[in-house]
């Protein structure tokens, strides 16, 4: 009777420590799924596509156009928003080198060569890397000038999709020009 007693004990310590595994087994799966597993954050998303966006701008507007006198592109913004309201004035900047300032269909060699490298450097770069995204420029309470329209990418993005669009300031005398890049 002894012996049967201590082998009952036995075999409820072992059921009782089988038990204990397979919670503790349990219990380390939904840790696995919930904290090793986990997606990453739309705070890490939020910072690299603001990052990705501020540096894209900053390079952009660096960027020096060999076709208008070697002039960088914060020039030629300045310049194309010349032309545009409130007070549209004549631009300064040549860029085809032919002594005239106007291009065909009225539009301002300045606003067609930023158009066409704008266009150039965000389809070799964000498109390519089938990141969203959005560009455009417009004065304070007026809508985006008519020569951004269009530079957006392949892939659906607008300004009220989620994200943090970038914004540059430059001051003209037609009032604060504003440069917006956001990636979506």
């Amino acid at each position: 009777m002894l012996k049967n007693n201590v082998q009952r004990r036995s075999q409820m310590e072992i059921m009782g420590i089988v038990i204990i595994i397979i919670l503790f087994s349990v219990g380390l799966l939904f840790a696995i799924q919930y904290v090793i597993l986990k997606k990453p954050s739309d705070v890490k998303k939020s910072f690299l596509q603001a990052e990705l966006s501020s540096n894209s701008l900053n390079a952009m507007l660096k960027t020096n156009i060999p076709e208008c006198n070697n002039a960088d592109m914060a020039a030629l913004f300045k310049d194309c928003g010349q032309y545009n309201p409130p007070n549209p004035t004549e631009p300064e900047i040549d860029c085809d080198n032919d002594g005239s300032k106007v291009s065909s269909g009225d539009l301002y060699d300045s606003c067609f060569i930023l158009n066409q490298t704008i266009t150039t450097i965000l389809n070799n770069t964000l498109n390519v890397w089938r990141v969203p995204y959005v560009f455009s420029a417009n004065f304070d309470n007026y809508p985006p000038l008519p020569w951004t329209a269009g530079i957006t990418g392949d892939i659906p993005c607008t300004m009220e999709d989620e994200g943090r669009p970038q914004e540059f300031t430059l001051p003209t005398t037609q009032g604060n020009l504003r440069i917006v890049l956001k990636v979506c």
